[in-house]
């Protein structure tokens, strides 16, 4: 894990999976770029998958890892 890549608004259209830096034992999360519509034609991240995914805001990026990028 020397190559850590965060997570950042740069990388982050680019992103298949991601990995917590906190709790690495968790394992590889899918990483959804603008999944999640809000208002004002805004969208949110989410981490997870279907009822085990969670909203992730763009200042907890600094939280997660790269794990994969998309082809």
């Amino acid at each position: 894990m020397n190559n850590q890549i965060v997570l950042t608004k740069e990388n982050a259209p680019h992103v298949a999976t991601v990995i917590n830096i906190q709790s690495p034992e968790w394992g590889a999360k899918k990483f959804n770029y603008k999944a999640e519509p809000l208002l004002d034609n805004e969208f949110a991240d989410t981490v997870g998958v279907g009822c085990n995914s969670k909203v992730l805001f763009e200042s907890e990026y600094k939280f997660w890892m790269v794990a994969s990028f998309k082809n």
